[in-house]
């Protein structure tokens, strides 16, 4: 009995000093790699021919947050049909208004570390921005930011949350 207790404290012993060194030690040390490049691939002009108007009256729909979703740890445009259009919309307002910008927030999912999802969410609303800048769009003109994992508009524990939750929102000011 007393090799069965005394077994019993020294694994009890050891899993308490490897929990202890792994969370003080080793997962402080771990470093979260930065990216090195952000791919956004070049529109191609003959896929989507959009005939809007000179000038929209501007109304809720111009004005609304626009959404754009992201893959998992990916701060690559998905579509950048959502944002022509949204450009075309917009653009006679900021050719004739110069207080007016576009604030583009990026946002992530609850998955990894909050500094980490911070930053992603800064990429995340940079690829946006720079496809905005791409078009002609001057840079004082888009406003980027991130609010990383802090404001989900779905639930992070389902994985269609989460895929709502990756997002960069961009609104007309």
């Amino acid at each position: 009995m007393r090799i069965l207790i005394t077994g019993f404290l020294v694994f009890c012993l050891w899993a308490w000093l490897a929990t202890w060194w792994y969370v003080n030690k080793i997962k402080t040390g771990i470093a979260i790699p930065e990216a090195t490049t952000m791919q956004v691939e070049p529109l191609v002009k003959d896929t989507l021919e959009v005939k809007v108007p000179e000038k929209l009256p501007l109304t809720d729909e111009i004005t609304r947050t626009e959404l754009m979703h992201f893959d998992f740890d990916k701060a690559v445009l998905k579509s950048e049909a959502t944002l022509e259009l949204y450009l075309n919309k917009v653009k006679p307002y900021l050719d004739e208004e110069p207080a007016r910008y576009l604030d583009v927030v990026g946002h992530t999912d609850a998955v990894g570390a909050m500094e980490y999802n911070q930053k992603l969410g800064l990429r995340r609303a940079q690829a946006v921005q720079a496809w905005f800048e791409g078009q002609g769009l001057a840079v004082e003109r888009i406003k980027v930011s991130s609010k990383g994992e802090t404001q989900p508009i779905a639930d992070n524990a389902t994985q269609k949350g989460r895929a709502m939750n990756r997002r960069a929102e961009i609104t007309f000011k």
